[in-house]
């Protein structure tokens, strides 16, 4: 199922745009959300002419980001959490995520990094899943979030990365998640306004 939810997030992020690899498992399997769908593309183009994806409604948005808040807090146990619970959380707040709720594009994108990059330097198996975690924290950034403007110094403005973390990714991984980023915000930057703001 983290397969499948990795793979409609990227697809949701880049409209249509592709890349060659296949999306990694990099939890262990579980029920999760699946994100809505939304893949049905529409008669808008993004700046490259690509067409691109159409939404949810700003409230389905809104309930699947409350649905993995209140699972994510379930899921807590301690400083932990519980790892069914919360790839539970995580797949309704991924939902959220792709529909352009903001909260939820800070929290995933944010979550995704800490607990990969915590575990050891970024392995070539998690390509996609760094890629994914960058542009929702790119995108949350664009969108005004202040918190994630200054998440990983450097990730938005800098050609080259020599300060940590980031200096420990590999750069084509950031300018990828840049162009998905970039892509997301021609696709629905306007579309989605204050989804998720408040």
């Amino acid at each position: 199922m983290r397969r499948i939810a990795v793979g409609v997030i990227l697809l949701a992020l880049g409209g249509c745009s592709k890349t060659g690899s296949t999306p990694p498992e990099t939890t262990p399997p579980g029920e999760v959300d699946a994100a809505p769908e939304a893949t049905a593309p529409t008669d808008e183009a993004d700046a490259d002419g690509e067409e691109c994806v159409s939404l949810v409604e700003a409230q389905v948005a809104e309930e699947a980001y409350a649905r993995g808040v209140a699972k994510l807090e379930e899921a807590r146990d301690g400083e932990h959490y519980k790892t069914e619970p919360y790839l539970l959380a995580m797949g309704a707040l991924e939902s959220a995520a792709t529909q352009g709720h903001r909260k939820a594009q800070a929290m995933v994108g944010s979550m995704m990094f800490s607990s990969m990059f915590m575990k050891g330097a970024p392995q070539p198996e998690q390509h996609e899943a760094y890629v994914v975690s960058l542009s929702f924290i790119l995108i949350a950034a664009a969108r005004g979030d202040a918190e994630m403007s200054e998440y990983l110094p450097g990730l938005r403005t800098e050609t080259t990365f020599e300060e940590p973390p980031l200096d420990q990714i590999p750069s084509e991984w950031i300018m990828e998640a840049r162009a998905w980023a970039d892509a997301w915000m021609a696709c629905h930057g306007e579309a989605v306004g204050d989804r998720g703001v408040s």
